[in-house]
């Protein structure tokens, strides 16, 4: 069995008594759907910047499909996440004065891509085709998530890590965002969601929760 994910025995030392972890451990299979909740004390973003190469653990391996990112130094580890992991954020930051198009198509132009990079397209796997010419400040909360989900794919992540993305939304919008996120999933990629108010059972194969500094299956 492949793994998208393993940590073994992880200490993280916080920040200013907040976040830590005691000895978390985690195993996740390639292309499952996982959801993480808890670490409102921090404990979640700790884990998510540990997994996505943000952060380096005082002890224990961090193993990203397959890399130990203890041994990449820091630009190493900025071309992995770039090609390897894609991050939506609950609170999505675009450049104001680009459309939408063009925020999605970002990450690789920063790459020295300069042909055609499929971003329209990309907007329309997730159901936002009409916003692709669009500006930020014109978009709602629900077209802002799926926009940054059109981000997060636009280079073929293998890993997609979801912080809090329903924060905010209501139901339906978060049922929109959900009905986005179900179209461009592939058993190839594996979304790990950091929910802190909760476990939602909806679409999701591996359900954990953080806890003094641990993670544990639920």
């Amino acid at each position: 069995m492949e793994y998208a994910v393993i940590l073994e025995n992880v200490v993280t030392p916080g920040r200013d008594g907040r976040g830590q972890l005691r000895g978390a451990s985690l195993s996740i299979p390639q292309g499952r759907r996982v959801q993480i909740s808890g670490g409102q004390d921090g404990s979640g973003q700790t884990l998510l910047e540990l997994i996505g190469g943000l952060q380096r653990p005082a002890s224990g391996r961090v193993l990203v499909l397959g890399q130990d990112m203890n041994d990449l130094n820091e630009r190493q580890t900025a071309a992995f996440r770039g090609g390897h992991i894609g991050f939506v954020s609950g609170r999505p930051a675009f450049w104001p004065g680009m459309t939408m198009a063009e925020n999605v198509a970002l990450p690789l132009r920063l790459r020295g891509r300069t042909e055609d990079v499929g971003a329209a397209q990309t907007l329309e796997s997730v159901g936002m085709g009409h916003i692709a010419w669009a500006y930020p400040k014109s978009l709602s909360q629900t077209e802002m998530r799926c926009a940054a989900l059109a981000r997060a794919m636009i280079a073929g992540p293998e890993l997609l890590i979801l912080d809090r993305v329903a924060s905010g939304l209501n139901r339906r919008e978060a049922e929109r965002f959900r009905e986005a996120l179900r179209a461009v999933l592939t058993d190839k990629i594996t979304p790990l969601s950091l929910d802190e108010d909760g476990p939602d059972e909806t679409d999701t194969d591996m359900a954990c929760a953080l806890r003094y500094g641990r993670i544990e299956r639920l």
